[in-house]
């Protein structure tokens, strides 16, 4: 619990090197810096200007207020401490989260509000003491927390007093709307400089989003998600990547933004990327071929409440942008039967089918191929005493599963309209299957993302000597089937199915012939340039 007391601490004074900021007096000359705090105590004291505008509002918990303020003016809040809530072990203090997001400002002002926070009534008065703290909206976001110890309780109220002051200014047409909240259980508005969301792939119209883990257990049922427990989307216009300026960590801004609405966006509850952990999918459609983007991730802590703010918040995310293929010569597709790993673009069909009917070309042309490898594995001691397994360190459960991954990941090529280093272009009636060139027959050339390397030896690695698989093995033979990850690209430079996920053994045996699974092997491992 001491360890607890002290990352807390650290937190805390962590805040206080935050809150109390040095001001630059002008941007485009040399700069001067300013003690914030004593600063802001002359212009709150004693500016002739400054006046109190509205009654004092009570803040509840969890529960946030919406407010309208002009140049020149401040508004208080109080908050009153509920000591039914037990302190924070360790230290003996309690905690109050202040937090607050400017929804709408002046477009052509830089200037923020300013949130005064004190233990002392004396606040209401425009008067500051030891107990005041002093922070600004950034990005359109502030978040502070009181810490209020058993002494503090002893010489002051069970009262926190907030003050929300706006800069000066001559032009009373400016307004700033914003909501402020505070809580003794967490941040009501929250920032995050981490997008939490990765753009998987994109074709001419649509893109394929998935958030990060959801869950740090693997094996979770998507069934028990609480489809109200969600997270949404707003993509913008890429003419909109400057419209916030300085609001782009507000959580209202960005909800009620010109977002687009003429979008369809679908969103799903998975666990089979990486290691079988919940994540949220969106697939976005109805998007314009060759387009970027802007996208915001948000999570709601409520609804509206009856004074126009939010119930209990949420949190936005950093922007991330993306942008779609110039060609029609890939489809996304995903949620497969049985290469359900597969989630990124293919070559489309000449003939203009649907998604749904390409979806199952590919799908059941793989599983037809990986049955007769199921026979031939029956065949291997996997279910048997340990002297007679082929292996002490794998299974037949991870060769399955290793040879899978490496069978959808050649038979289902992942496709892009850009010309990057590993790629390989396609032409028409060129592609490096039967599957392909004789079904499908891609109506465009298009360029191929190539597996992983890493696939092929996951296999060999994972499965039986007896049956002969092996990969490239210098760079040059490697880049004529395969190619590599290379780090901090901007597009994958290879396709890899995911992490490995178990499957059941089976028990039954069938006599068959390994001759026929060699001549499968050899014909997709080495396939035509």
């Amino acid at each position: 619990m001491k360890l607890v007391g002290i990352l807390l601490s650290l937190i805390y004074w962590f805040n206080l090197v935050h809150a109390f900021k040095p001001y630059k007096q002008n941007k485009d000359h040399d700069v001067i810096f300013f003690d914030k705090k004593d600063l802001f105590i002359n212009d709150f004291q004693n500016h002739e200007k400054t006046t109190v505008n509205g009654p004092t509002v009570a803040l509840t918990e969890m529960h946030s207020v919406a407010n309208v303020i002009q140049p020149n003016q401040v508004q208080f809040y109080t908050f009153t401490l509920d000591t039914s809530i037990p302190p924070i072990p360790s230290i003996g203090a309690y905690f109050v989260y202040i937090s607050g997001n400017i929804c709408v400002g002046p477009q052509d002002s830089f200037d923020s509000l300013t949130v005064t926070v004190s233990l002392n009534s004396s606040l209401l008065s425009q008067e500051i003491d030891s107990t005041t703290g002093i922070t600004d909206f950034i990005g359109g976001y502030f978040y502070y927390f009181v810490d209020i110890t058993a002494e503090d309780i002893q010489t002051n109220d069970l009262t926190v007093y907030i003050g929300v002051t706006a800069p000066e200014n001559n032009n009373q047409t400016l307004t700033w709307n914003y909501e402020i909240a505070a809580s003794q259980q967490n941040s009501v508005y929250q920032y995050d400089v981490d997008t939490f969301v990765t753009v998987v792939d994109s074709d001419d119209d649509s893109t394929l989003i998935v958030t990060n883990n959801l869950t740090y257990a693997s094996g979770f049922n998507v069934s028990n998600a609480d489809p109200n427990d969600a997270y949404s989307l707003y993509i913008y216009e890429y003419s909109m990547l400057d419209y916030f300026q300085n609001m782009t960590r507000s959580w209202c801004s960005i909800r009620n933004g010109p977002y687009l609405t003429n979008i369809t966006i679908q969103s799903d509850f998975i666990s089979h990327y990486s290691d079988g952990t919940l994540q949220q999918q969106f697939y976005i459609s109805g998007l314009t071929k060759g387009t970027q983007y802007v996208g915001y991730l948000t999570y709601d802590f409520g609804q509206v409440n009856s004074t126009g703010g939010s119930n209990s918040g949420g949190i936005i995310y950093e922007q991330f942008q993306f942008e779609t293929l110039s060609t029609q010569a890939c489809e996304i597709i995903f949620g497969l039967s049985f290469c359900d790993k597969v989630a990124y673009a293919v070559p489309q069909s000449s003939s203009n089918s649907s998604r749904e009917l390409l979806m199952a070309t590919y799908d059941n042309y793989t599983e037809d191929l990986f049955q007769n490898f199921t026979y031939a594995l029956q065949q291997i001691p996997c279910d048997t005493i340990e002297n007679a397994i082929f292996s002490p360190i794998t299974s037949c459960a991870n060769c399955s599963s290793s040879y899978k991954d490496w069978l959808c990941s050649v038979t289902i090529p992942r496709c892009s309209s850009r010309n990057i280093t590993g790629y390989k272009y396609r032409d028409i009636g060129q592609s490096r299957n039967d599957l392909l060139n004789n079904v499908i027959q891609p109506q465009e050339p298009y360029f191929e993302v190539l597996p992983c390397i890493d696939v092929c030896q996951s296999m060999v690695r994972n499965c039986p000597v007896d049956f002969g698989f092996q990969c490239p093995i210098t760079n040059a033979s490697i880049a004529l089937s395969y190619y590599w990850t290379v780090p901090n690209s901007e597009y994958p430079t290879c396709n890899y199915m995911g992490d490995v996920v178990e499957i059941e053994n089976s028990s039954s045996l069938k006599s068959v012939n390994l001759t026929f699974l060699m001549v499968i092997n050899m014909i997709l491992m080495v396939w035509l340039i």
